[in-house]
């Protein structure tokens, strides 16, 4: 179990599912599992599993803009050496 801090937290209430912004002071408590138990728990929990498969799309995305702009640069680099 972890005592970390996070800046969002995901809701999943009524019609919409909503993303909340929290204070820097604000704490977030999560526990690790294997895969095994990660996926009984999203198979009982569809909305949930429907925003974590979201959020992990968003942080692809967010991590593959950051690597192409990488290799952009990295080439830049070889070219002008």
């Amino acid at each position: 179990m972890f005592d970390l801090r996070a800046n969002f937290t995901i809701k999943v209430t009524g019609k919409e599912d909503t993303l909340n912004f929290v204070a820097k002071s604000e704490r977030t408590f999560f526990l690790c599992v294997d895969q095994e138990i990660l996926t009984e728990l999203l198979e009982k929990f569809p909305k949930a599993k429907f925003i974590c498969y979201k959020r992990a799309l968003q942080r692809r995305k967010v991590f593959m803009g950051h690597y192409e702009k990488l290799e952009a640069y990295l080439k830049m680099k070889e070219q002008q050496s």
